[in-house]
């Protein structure tokens, strides 16, 4: 299962080569919760933060009653 890969692959840290496999994750699903995610948390790492802000908004458009998509 695609989701499953993508977060064993996260977990491993956030750099390049996860924000270019993310970003081709959401080109395959773009309703994938996981996608937009850890993209969002890939990018943010990478310091890219006015993009992870919308890719997280967009996850919690998906999925409004996961745990992560609440506001802190």
């Amino acid at each position: 299962h695609l989701d499953q890969l993508l977060i064993g692959f996260c977990q491993l840290g956030f750099g390049l080569l996860q924000v270019e496999l993310l970003r081709r994750a959401i080109e395959l699903n773009p309703t994938s919760f996981e996608a937009q995610y850890y993209f969002g948390r890939a990018l943010f790492a990478t310091g890219r933060y006015e993009e992870a802000l919308a890719l997280m908004r967009r996850a919690a458009e998906i999925r409004v009653d996961d745990y992560r998509s609440e506001e802190r």
